[in-house]
């Protein structure tokens, strides 16, 4: 719980259980891990002067929820099998660059708070996305306005996405 300034340096910075910012937590260079083995919850500031610099989802045992919008200024990285990550419904989560990638009949999840109830993806730069199941994501603002992952499920609701499976390309468009 931070509820002061936490200035990480260029520390690495592991999280086994929740995160609460209602202070000032300053990446500078870090990298901040999610290593819990259960739910995890990440709730308070986490943009502006508060936003991490690389963030590394590594419970891959037990949901990883963001409670506010997120941002990311360098890379954000999930790549452990059956990794779960919400985002919050109507919320924002910003991000420099990113490697989200699972195995076959491992995907990797990236859903909304609430089903039905798009979440806003934006990738600025360079990103990989592959062998994800996505639900109620509008990614609309990313680079190149969408994103294309290859052999990955749609679960529906989601907006500016190309999903590629089995040789064939479903586009989905719109705002």
């Amino acid at each position: 719980h931070v509820d002061t300034t936490l200035s990480a340096g260029a520390q690495d910075v592991y999280v086994g259980g929740d995160f609460t910012n209602d202070g000032t937590f300053t990446a500078s260079t870090s990298n901040v891990w999610y290593s819990g083995t259960t739910l995890q919850t990440a709730t308070g500031t986490m943009t502006g002067t508060s936003a991490f610099y690389d963030l590394t989802i590594l419970n891959n045992t037990a949901t990883t929820t963001f409670g506010n919008d997120l941002e990311v200024n360098n890379e954000f990285v999930a790549t452990l099998n059956n990794t779960i990550i919400v985002f919050p419904a109507n919320a924002t989560a910003t991000m420099a660059t990113a490697t989200i990638t699972g195995t076959d009949g491992n995907e990797i999840r990236l859903w909304s708070t609430a089903s039905g109830t798009e979440y806003f993806l934006v990738i600025e730069n360079a990103y990989t996305i592959d062998e994800v199941e996505v639900g109620d994501s509008n990614a609309c603002s990313s680079v190149g306005g969408g994103i294309t992952s290859l052999t990955s499920t749609d679960s529906g609701n989601n907006v500016c996405w190309t999903f590629t499976a089995g040789g064939q390309t479903i586009v989905i468009t719109g705002t």
